[in-house]
């Protein structure tokens, strides 16, 4: 908990080292919360965040069960591979910005990493 800091529901900022400690370990964060992608209208439109665990780096940066990540960093998550990617890519981010759907309304989390 005191590796994040949330200033407002919308507005993360995370310490590295906690974000490299992750990284090291793809199962450990694979067990923080369960992603599956989702349909609609023949195509994947994101992925639906479940069995987020207390604690969890989802649940500090206030994902919930039910949320569905569309876009990060204006890359939309259509496909495994594009997820995949942007997991490539959190070794270097600086910045991310989530877009999440929940119950109908779209928002975005803006999340830093110094």
């Amino acid at each position: 908990e005191e590796a994040i800091n949330c200033t407002s529901e919308h507005t993360c900022t995370v310490d590295r080292k906690f974000v490299e400690s992750l990284l090291a370990d793809p199962r450990k964060l694979m067990t923080q919360a369960q992603m599956m992608p989702i349909t609609r209208d023949g195509e994947t439109a994101g992925f639906r965040v479940s069995r987020v665990r207390k604690g969890s780096l989802a649940t500090l940066i206030g994902l919930k069960n039910g949320d569905v990540v569309s876009e990060i960093n204006g890359q939309k998550l259509g496909t495994i591979d594009d997820a995949m990617a942007m997991y490539a890519k959190l070794r270097r981010a600086s910045h991310l910005s989530v877009v999440v759907e929940r119950g109908g309304a779209v928002v975005t989390k803006e999340i830093s990493i110094k």
